[in-house]
């Protein structure tokens, strides 16, 4: 779908897939869920919504990590 958010969960997914190739070099040693610019536990992970984009979260578990662009640092 062209309004879909699929294109960047497939970026988010395949940069954190190979993070371990280049700086910082961060290895995930586990299942996990990339979705709605977080990467979640897959075993902490449920579906909330049906609806909205963000439909994946980790009500009881914090995000392993923000997914996005980082600005220079000030």
């Amino acid at each position: 779908m062209p309004r879909s958010d699929a294109r960047q969960n497939l970026i988010d997914s395949i940069t954190c897939a190979t993070a371990g190739f280049s700086p910082p070099h961060v290895q995930l040693e586990e299942a996990a869920v990339c979705f709605g610019g977080v990467l979640l536990r897959a075993n902490r992970t449920r579906k909330t919504s049906a609806t909205i984009y963000s439909a994946f979260g980790s009500p009881q578990y914090p995000p392993l990590a923000k997914l996005g662009v980082v600005g220079p640092a000030r």
